[in-house]
C-alpha cells in the first residue's frame, strides 16, 4: 500500500523550541494538530524546504490532541481525532470537503503565552489528493480519522499536551477507567475522583438526615437509570428524559455516574458527553453531544 505521507520534518521553529527544552529553559506543550489542502511542488516537499515553514499552506481545520504516549526516551506519539463534525456541539466542522494534503503539529512553551506557539513539525502527502475529508451532512454519521503523529522531544517524561476540547477516544477511556477510583472522606465531606495518584475533581456533599425517618432533607439524593431505549434524535445532541421524584422546575440538579456502574456503562457515560437539558416537575432531561449510548446507565441524582 503506498505511503500516504512523506516523513514528517521538524521546522526551524520546532528545533528552536526543542533546543530550549534541552537547555532546561522551557518545557514543550503540544497544543493541536491542523489539517489543510495546500498543494506542494516536488521542491517544496524536501526536508530543507519544509524546515522553513511557519505554517500550513492552506489550513482548513484545527484539532485538539486527545492523548500522548512515550514512543522512546526522546520521542512521543500524539493522537487526535480528525472529523468533520464537532463531537461536543454536533455542529459541522467541514462545510466544503477537501483533500488532506498536509498535517501540522503545533507546540508552545509550557505556561507560555499563545505568542510562543509555533509549527513544530509538518508532513505532506506523498501523492496529492490522497485522503478526503467530506463536508458534514446533518443526520449522517460523521467522518472520523484517528490520526497518530510521532515527534522528537528532549525528554518524553517532561512533555504535556493541551487537550481542551479534544474528543475522548475509546482507547483513552479504557486507559483512564483502569486508573479511576472514587472515594468519600466522611471527615471532610468530600467525594474525590482520582486517576492513580492524581486527584481529578472533588465535590463537597452535604446531606442533612432526619434522625427519625433517616431520609435526607434539604439535599435529596435519588437513584435513576438513563435508559438506552429512551434516547431520541437522529443526530447529536440526543435527548433522554428520566423520571426523578421530588424534582421541581427550580431544583438545582446534579447527575453523576453511579458507583455501581459496570465498565461498559462507564464507557457509555464518557462517550455520551452529557449536558443538562433542563427539568420539569418529576422529570430531568439530559442531552448527549457525543455518541448515543447503547447501554442503560445507572446514575445518582
Amino acid at each position: 500500500m503506498p505511503q500516504l505521507y512523506n516523513k514528517a520534518a521538524m521546522t526551524n521553529a520546532g528545533l528552536a523550541l526543542l533546543n530550549k527544552a534541552q537547555a532546561g529553559a522551557a518545557a514543550i506543550q503540544f497544543t493541536r494538530m491542523a489539517t489543510g489542502d495546500g498543494t506542494y511542488a516536488a521542491e517544496e516537499k524536501t526536508p530543507s524546504a519544509l524546515r522553513e515553514r511557519a505554517g500550513l499552506k492552506s489550513e482548513r481545520n484545527s484539532y485538539a490532541i486527545s492523548s500522548i504516549d512515550a514512543a522512546s526516551i526522546d520521542g512521543v506519539k500524539l493522537t487526535a481525532l480528525l472529523t468533520n463534525q464537532d463531537p461536543a456541539t454536533g455542529e459541522a466542522l467541514v462545510t466544503d470537503g477537501y483533500y488532506l494534503n498536509e498535517i501540522g503539529l503545533y507546540a508552545k512553551e509550557k505556561d507560555g503565552g499563545d505568542d510562543t506557539e509555533a509549527l513544530y513539525s509538518v508532513a505532506v502527502a506523498a501523492v496529492e489528493n490522497r485522503d478526503f475529508m467530506p463536508a458534514y451532512t446533518p443526520g449522517d454519521a460523521p467522518a472520523q480519522i484517528v490520526q497518530e503523529y510521532c515527534a522528537r522531544v528532549s525528554d518524553a517524561a517532561n512533555v504535556t499536551i493541551d487537550c481542551a476540547g479534544a474528543a475522548m477516544l475509546e482507547g483513552d477511556a479504557e486507559k483512564l477507567l483502569e486508573k479511576l477510583t472514587l472515594s468519600y472522606d466522611e471527615k471532610s465531606g468530600e467525594l474525590q475522583l482520582k486517576s492513580g495518584d492524581k486527584t481529578l475533581s472533588t465535590k463537597k456533599i452535604a446531606i442533612d438526615y432526619d434522625s427519625l425517618s433517616n431520609k435526607p432533607k434539604g439535599n435529596a439524593v435519588s437513584s435513576a437509570t438513563i435508559a438506552a431505549a429512551n434516547w431520541t434524535g437522529e443526530a447529536a445532541p440526543y435527548v433522554n428524559v428520566i423520571i426523578v421524584e421530588g424534582v421541581t422546575e427550580s431544583s438545582i440538579v446534579d447527575i453523576s455516574l453511579s458507583s455501581a456502574a459496570t465498565q461498559e456503562q462507564a464507557k457509555a457515560w464518557m462517550a455520551g458527553q452529557f449536558a443538562d437539558g433542563g427539568q420539569e416537575a418529576g422529570e430531568v432531561t439530559v442531552k448527549a453531544f457525543g455518541s448515543k449510548p447503547e447501554a442503560d446507565i445507572p446514575v445518582t441524582v
